[in-house]
């Protein structure tokens, strides 16, 4: 019985010799294979679903903008009451682009139509500010803090939504007969006001903000663009009766470069309630127009 066992024993040993080294090298080359195909795919789909996420995302910044500023521009002030409304467009520094009566530019001027609280000029671009800063409530300088220290400039950021406000009043300075400008301007209405003595007459002065906070963003820059077609009234005037805007959305590269590359635009035409004039860069119809 004993030997019978001893038989049996050696038999299940022969039959289980284990695996080869060979056998154990493939077998780890083909989980290898098989773990690198997974890998390719699931990052591509890590990949795929981030880029989708950062696009949708840009989707949402250029309606978000948009709708802002079709909020803004489409009742700006008329023209024809006497209040001097008019649409001004500038290119950075310099006058629009001309081509086949279309102008275009980067930032837009304008009356915005407010009856509480009067007259305003309006500014929007994605230039940033940093330029002082107005309290309208007590009319003296807004401090603000920029990296611990406080002063009275502006710290907002190009390449987001920006708008600047400020209040028009009749220069009465001959040179400017048909300006209006704002009352804290050195050497004209700042004189009566100790508090902007130290602001010169090349110093604008802005109820400046920005329109959209910056969470809403999610690693996305904005360009913007604003075209205007004017005609002919008959009587010597060019109205304009819509803006063409277009907002580019940047997404952010590297940001320690803040290099970016565009992924996507959308335009949209604002008809305006009201006629308005448009105005020449060359003809100096806001102050930040003028130099001292």
């Amino acid at each position: 019985m004993s030997c019978d066992n001893s038989k049996t024993k050696k038999r299940i040993i022969c039959r289980n010799k284990g695996v080869t080294m060979v056998e154990l090298i493939v077998t780890f080359a083909l989980l290898a294979i098989f773990l690198a195909a997974a890998t390719m795919c699931i990052s591509h789909a890590i990949i795929f679903f981030f880029d989708e996420q950062q696009r949708m995302s840009s989707y949402t910044v250029a309606d978000v903008v948009l709708s802002e500023l079709k909020d803004e521009i489409r009742t700006m002030q008329s023209s024809e009451d006497g209040r001097k409304g008019y649409i001004k467009l500038r290119k950075g520094s310099s006058g629009p682009d001309v081509a086949g009566g279309v102008y275009t530019g980067t930032t837009i001027e304008y009356m915005a139509s407010n009856i509480n609280d009067g007259l305003n000029a309006v500014q929007i671009d994605v230039a940033g500010c940093d330029d002082y800063m107005i309290d309208g409530k007590n009319e003296s300088l807004r401090e603000v803090t920029v990296d611990g220290a406080v002063t009275n400039k502006a710290d907002i950021k190009s390449d987001y939504l920006t708008m600047r406000y400020y209040g028009r009043f009749k220069e009465t300075n001959s040179t400017y007969e048909e300006l209006f400008m704002d009352k804290i301007v050195n050497g004209t209405y700042a004189a009566s006001l100790p508090v902007f003595n130290g602001i010169t007459g090349s110093d604008v002065v802005w109820h400046a903000s920005e329109k959209l906070p910056k969470e809403l963003y999610q690693r996305h820059l904005i360009e913007l663009q604003f075209s205007v077609s004017p005609h002919d009234d008959g009587v010597g005037h060019q109205i304009v009766d819509y803006v063409d805007v277009t907002v580019f959305v940047k997404r952010i590269t590297d940001e320690s470069t803040m290099a970016t590359e565009q992924v996507y635009q959308k335009e949209r035409r604002i008809d305006l309630q009201n006629n308005v004039y448009y105005k020449p860069y060359s003809e100096a119809t806001m102050y930040s127009d003028v130099t001292p």
